[in-house]
């Protein structure tokens, strides 16, 4: 009996025993879970309460009650890697992201192949790159291959560019792509690069298409430009890629959510097709003597029939047209003598097929035919649906601005003529071209540049048969 008793306490207190370190162990652990209400089996020693306790710390659990785990690395900043354009690390800013200095549990922004983008992307960014020179620059295009041997090695004396001049951050992009350049590969500080540039004979600079301004000419490379309505960016040797990307050793990590909707609100890029409004301005015409003749003998659309093409590829034509269309003008066969000009109204055609949305009017051959001609034209042109500048019926509605916005950029045309004569110019009753005010057209195109015009201002000048200009 006694034997029995101490048996049956020894059983009692070991039971009692492993039932406290369950208890304390379930309770203990904070990293584990319960999963439903299954009930614990019977465990008859404990030798097996100790195997059930081992198993139920296994990482993973099948029969649905206990689950240990690991909290995931919460990654909420960005590491930058390498180069990257300015402007994209200030959209970065803008939208209030953390830029870490440490690789580790960060996202990262690194330059990348294209082919490289794949599903551990995050976000994407492709970003063109333009080939430019100084305004003035003659040259239009060049070969790819010629700008590969321009960043290798000196280009033989007879090449149209003998520098490539960088500044530090756009020479590291392309470094990376094209490796170590040569001694004619000239970096410089952004703020030098125009000045140095113009500076420079025979240069020609790459920027990020956020750079461009009206003090550059964009050379085509391969016979392709950017700011042609076909441009396909895909397939341009200067579009560099961007990614934001996890680090490919981590592997249980969450990104912080308001990090991923600020990223979902970076744009893709920095070049916006839809959104590129080109205008061409094709300069003075007058649709008299042999243009006249040639329009007769070959049909009214003979001048431009070589040139559609060029005119479809752009969102606003403009077009200076210094002569009237009268009613009364005389036959364009044979060429009139003398310096008195008019066209027939008819060849307002030609201003349709081409599709010109703007006309200038700061010609000293608009009141040829006196003020009925002038007005003729005019209302010709609104009839029409043509919009016109730099003229018009008074001295106000000829300086006043004309404005138009396309694909939500704003333009503002403004004209006047230098030479005259006198006679032709508008006056408060009476019709003819601007004269030219430039202390009132100062303050215009500042008023308008403040309102986010983009001031476009021609001007009809005295004749020169010299190159250098002389205003």
């Amino acid at each position: 009996m006694i034997k029995f008793v101490s048996t049956f306490l020894r059983l009692t207190i070991c039971l009692l025993f492993a039932f406290v370190l369950v208890s304390c162990r379930v309770f203990a652990q904070e990293d584990k879970i319960i999963i439903n209400d299954a009930q614990i089996p019977e465990i008859s020693n404990t030798v097996e309460i100790n195997e059930q306790i081992e198993n139920d710390s296994a990482a993973e659990q099948t029969d649905g009650r206990i689950i240990e785990t690991t909290p995931p690395d919460i990654i909420d900043s960005i590491f930058i890697s390498g180069v990257h354009p300015v402007l994209l690390e200030n959209l970065l800013t803008d939208e209030k992201l953390t830029i870490s200095s440490f690789q580790s549990l960060s996202l990262k922004l690194e330059q990348v192949n294209h082919s490289d983008i794949n599903q551990d992307t995050i976000n994407s960014f492709q970003w063109v790159y333009l080939l430019v020179s100084s305004f003035p620059t003659v040259t239009d295009s060049i070969q790819f291959n010629q700008l590969i041997q321009l960043w290798v090695s000196k280009p033989a004396p007879e090449a149209k560019f003998q520098s490539l001049i960088l500044d530090q951050t756009t020479y590291e992009v392309f470094h990376n792509l094209w490796g170590d350049s040569g001694e004619n590969v000239i970096v410089v500080d952004e703020a030098d690069l125009q000045i140095i540039s113009w500076e420079s004979n025979k240069s020609i600079t790459i920027l990020p298409f956020e750079n461009l301004n009206s003090r550059w000419k964009v050379i085509q490379l391969d016979g392709v430009s950017p700011l042609t309505s076909e441009f396909q960016p895909e397939d341009y040797p200067l579009t560099i890629y961007f990614e934001i990307s996890t680090d490919d050793g981590e592997e249980n990590y969450s990104i912080d959510t308001s990090m991923l909707e600020k990223m979902s609100k970076l744009p893709t890029g920095n070049f916006y097709p839809e959104d590129l409004t080109s205008v061409m301005l094709t300069g003075v015409t007058a649709l008299v003597r042999k243009t006249a003749e040639k329009m007769e003998e070959n049909g009214y659309d003979y001048p431009a029939s070589d040139l559609s093409d060029l005119f479809n590829q752009v969102d606003l034509l403009h077009i200076s047209n210094e002569v009237p269309f009268y009613s009364e003008c005389p036959p364009a066969v044979p060429p009139r003598a003398g310096g008195r000009f008019c066209s027939d109204p008819a060849y307002i055609e030609l201003f349709e097929k081409m599709g010109v949305d703007v006309i200038e009017l700061t010609g000293n051959h608009l009141l040829d035919y006196g003020e009925d001609a002038f007005t003729q034209t005019l209302g010709l042109y609104i009839s029409k649906g043509f919009r016109y500048y730099g003229g018009g019926y008074d001295l106000v509605n000829a300086t006043q601005p004309l404005l138009i916005e396309v694909k939500g950029n704003k333009f503002a045309f403004i004209g006047c003529n230098v030479p005259g004569p006198e006679s032709v110019f508008a006056g408060e009753e009476s019709p003819g071209a601007a004269e030219c005010d430039f202390n009132v057209m100062g303050e215009q195109i500042h008023a308008l540049r403040n309102n986010g015009y983009q001031v476009i201002v021609t001007i009809q000048h005295y004749e020169s048969c010299q190159y250098k200009p002389m205003s």
